[in-house]
């Protein structure tokens, strides 16, 4: 809320001021240490030291508050926009009054339109297939050795006899 950053903003300059004057306790309004206070320059004897001190703090201040009444003006600006009855289809529509206005000369019709996108569409001519390389040719396993399973259980497989009963039933 713009109210409470203004307040805020007066009560930091006012302790501020405070400050450089030798009369501050450091205290904001609720009793607590006040941060602005601490940034606030120390108070000095020398009147140039003090016044280029306090022109300091008073540029910070300056410019912190510039830059919370910028971002008020912004939103004071759209609120305004939006009791008027502005849209976004307004920006868009001024926007596209800007680009006729420039000259742009897009596509006057929905043939060209369209024509446009047929070029597009419209694939290169294709080259040439290359021809692909034949994977390299692995001589054959001969098939007496014996098959991985067999080599790695160290036993080989007892053929079924005829007439031997199985174990399953």
């Amino acid at each position: 809320n713009f109210e409470v950053v203004l307040t805020k903003t007066i009560g930091s300059v006012d302790r501020g001021r405070e400050k450089l004057l030798g009369r501050g306790q450091g205290l904001d309004e609720q009793g607590y240490q006040d941060p602005d206070f601490a940034e606030a320059p120390e108070r000095s004897a020398d009147p140039e030291t003090l016044r280029q001190r306090a022109d300091a703090y008073v540029d910070a201040k300056f410019g912190a508050f510039e830059a919370v009444l910028a971002k008020t003006l912004e939103a004071v600006g759209r609120g305004r926009q939006k009791l008027h009855g502005r849209v976004a289809t307004d920006d868009l529509g001024a926007h596209i009054a800007a680009q006729d206005a420039a000259g742009g000369q897009g596509h006057t019709s929905d043939a060209d339109y369209l024509a446009g996108l047929a070029e597009l569409a419209t694939p290169e001519p294709r080259q040439a297939p290359q021809p692909t390389q034949q994977p390299p040719q692995y001589p054959a396993q001969p098939q007496g050795e014996p098959s991985y399973a067999q080599a790695a259980y160290g036993y080989q497989e007892q053929p079924l006899q005829q007439g031997a009963q199985d174990a399953y039933g």
